[in-house]
């Protein structure tokens, strides 16, 4: 059955009704300058109350996970790396998402991916439970 998702990114948020063939139509979207904006803008827009919204935590999988102890000098040497070089604003995280690849050697790609697959399922569990209620 068709279901709403709500997606919300760096202050970019997109309501959307995914069709059970899984097509997605865009039913309204917002440029935000903080996270909070976007949440009470879509808790608006759904008749959630405002200001309103929710907030939803979703950590990588166990299985995914890179240790912190492991990931945090390779992110560390990054972020130094982007500041010795003056990479600034949307280019830093693809910057970082590439020194990190190849410092892991791949595993930082997997784990994200994981996670973004996660998050999809997450957010499909609770658009029907969303859906299911009056």
């Amino acid at each position: 059955e068709p279901y709403i998702a709500l997606a919300v990114s760096g202050g970019h948020s997109s309501m959307l009704l995914v069709e059970a063939d899984w097509s997605i139509r865009i039913l309204g979207e917002t440029l935000d300058d903080a996270a909070g904006e976007a949440y009470d803008k879509i808790a608006k827009a759904a008749g959630l109350g405002y200001p309103g919204g929710q907030l939803v935590a979703n950590p990588i999988p166990a299985d995914a996970e890179i240790p912190g102890s492991e990931i945090m000098p390779h992110i560390e040497a990054a972020l130094a790396e982007a500041e010795a070089q003056g990479i600034a604003a949307k280019a830093v995280t693809p910057f970082l998402l590439g020194r990190i690849l190849k410092a892991t050697e791949g595993r930082s790609l997997t784990a994200n991916i994981a996670l973004v697959l996660s998050n999809a399922r997450l957010a499909a569990a609770i658009a029907r439970e969303l859906r299911a209620r009056p």
